[in-house]
């Protein structure tokens, strides 16, 4: 889970009373994510995905997933996913039961204030160059569906980030909801 830094700073043109309480303003709230795996000017970080479905009626439908990365440096950053599955463990199993391999449709990469893409690329995408931010690389695949009942689901992910292999396996939550019943008019 990531954490959430925050640290107070006094406006600089208020006045204060010396017996007064100083105001304090919150300064914008830092998150620190987990690094799972560190490369060479890179990080993949702690990432989740999610869908949800409501109780009784189609299962969540699941096209992407996104794995997160810190950019420490100003090169550019090729990645390519070689092999993603969809892993199933059944309730209250410690191990995955089902690991169903999915089909790669293409990457998108985004800066985590943008709702368009950077960058798209069907069997690889370059991170573009620029200062240390932070990217999610969307992978695409044809659709699945899955169900919640009390099972735990991830992706497996093999992928190259500059040509050095990584595997990770990354959350995926599938929320039911309860439908609201409300009367036809």
């Amino acid at each position: 889970m990531p954490r959430v830094v925050t640290d107070a700073v006094v406006a600089a043109d208020a006045p204060v009373a010396m017996d007064a309480p100083v105001a304090v303003e919150p300064a914008e709230p830092v998150v620190v994510f987990a690094v799972i795996r560190s490369l060479p000017g890179i990080d993949l970080v702690e990432s989740a995905n999610y869908a949800s479905h409501a109780h009784g009626g189609a299962p969540a439908s699941i096209d992407s997933a996104s794995i997160n990365f810190e950019v420490r440096d100003q090169r550019a950053h090729d990645l390519a996913v070689q092999k993603i599955e969809l892993l199933r463990g059944h309730c209250g199993d410690t191990t995955w039961s089902e690991r169903t391999r999915l089909v790669l449709a293409g990457h998108e990469v985004y800066t985590w204030t943008d709702y368009d893409p950077i960058a798209r690329g069907t069997a690889a995408v370059n991170l573009p160059a620029g200062g240390p931010r932070r990217l999610s690389v969307k992978v695409l695949f044809a659709p699945v569906t899955a169900y919640q009942a009390c099972d735990r689901h991830a992706f497996a992910i093999e992928l190259t980030v500059d040509q050095v292999p990584v595997a990770v396996e990354i959350p995926l939550q599938i929320k039911r909801y309860e439908p609201m019943n409300l009367p036809v008019p």
